[in-house]
């Protein structure tokens, strides 16, 4: 075949080839969007974009950002907590149920003008890594209040970022939110086709996340796929029981509330003068509190929670925050007439 004969045939293939490749793309979004039809309509909208100071801190099909930034410090936060007179730390319980702009508020409002910051972290995330946290953002003689549920746990995401690198930890960040942003553009115009467990299923493209506030770490927003806004607002809060005696895929509570012999060491290294307290969730009332002074007591009576029991919505953090503040004025100058906890 002459040279001339084989380019006409090449161009030829390449043109039958890219029309049935787009035929082939364009009837498979014809069908999935068939296909979901109907499962779409009454479907929540996407939550804001983050911008104004906002990050997307928790996208599980990408990765959990807020860890790498608040260990690293990345984006400025080494110098928020720095720059913090109370840090509170501790599970998804101090993540959803306190409020540190409020409590922020509160105490400029009764003469005390202290800066608050959430360094609560999801994933039953316990204070261990917190705390490792503080220590590389070289956070030292701060007011912390730390919550008793699970304290002692460290997560998978955690054991990540503790063995990576800074540049490591940017391209995880990295990674997380091109996908957020790739997933909320296209959200409203394509369906995501997924294999999960032997099946294809149609969804969203947007997958739950929650959007945080850098100044403070308060979460602005949890967002689920078929939901929408699930905290601060629910649609469905479930009161507090104080029969219940066990606690989701934990089962009951015994163990699960405690405070790791290690980190007793670590405040008093840091200059750090805890705080202990527990946020209320369902079967809390039926563990056993750790010896540990000052605690603050928050009351359950009129909490409500998006979830089986764990966490409270909006208006129950904003009521876990106001008890808090009550009782932190009384704690935190017993502390600081108190030695740090020996180890």
């Amino acid at each position: 075949m002459s040279q001339p004969a084989r380019h006409s045939a090449t161009r030829a293939f390449l043109r039958a080839f890219w029309c049935c490749a787009g035929a082939a793309l364009l009837g498979g979004v014809l069908l999935m969007r068939a296909g979901e039809g109907s499962a779409r309509k009454g479907l929540p909208a996407r939550p804001p974009f983050p911008h104004g100071g906002s990050f997307v801190g928790y996208y599980p099909p990408s990765g959990v950002p807020a860890h790498d930034i608040f260990l690293f410090g990345l984006f400025g936060t080494g110098d928020r907590l720095r720059q913090s007179d109370i840090i509170a730390m501790g599970s998804s319980h101090v993540l959803y149920g306190l409020r540190a702009a409020t409590l922020t508020d509160g105490l400029r409002e009764a003469g005390r003008p202290l800066r608050a910051y959430n360094l609560g972290c999801g994933l039953s995330e316990g204070i261990r890594f917190e705390l490792e946290a503080l220590r590389r953002n070289r956070v030292r003689d701060k007011r912390v209040v730390v919550d008793l549920f699970d304290a002692s746990n460290i997560s998978d995401y955690a054991r990540e970022a503790l063995r990576s690198s800074r540049l490591q930890a940017y391209a995880r960040v990295y990674n997380a939110w091109t996908a957020f942003a790739r997933d909320w553009v296209l959200d409203p115009w394509l369906p995501s086709l997924r294999y999960d467990g032997g099946k294809f299923a149609v969804e969203r493209f947007l997958q739950t996340c929650d959007i945080r506030d850098f100044a403070t770490g308060d979460v602005r927003e949890l967002w689920a796929p078929r939901i929408g806004e699930v905290y601060p607002r629910s649609d469905v809060p479930r009161a507090y029981d104080p029969r219940s005696d066990t606690y989701g895929r934990y089962g009951r509570i015994e163990g699960l509330i405690a405070f790791p012999d290690e980190a007793k060491a670590l405040f008093r290294q840091s200059g750090l003068r805890p705080v202990f307290t527990l946020i209320p969730f369902g079967g809390y009332a039926q563990g056993r509190l750790p010896d540990l002074h000052p605690y603050v007591p928050i009351s359950p009576e009129g909490l409500f929670f998006y979830d089986d029991q764990r966490h409270v919505t909006g208006a129950g953090a904003a009521l876990v925050t106001s008890r808090l503040r009550e009782g932190l004025r009384t704690a935190f100058d017993s502390a600081a007439a108190a030695p740090p906890p020996q180890p």
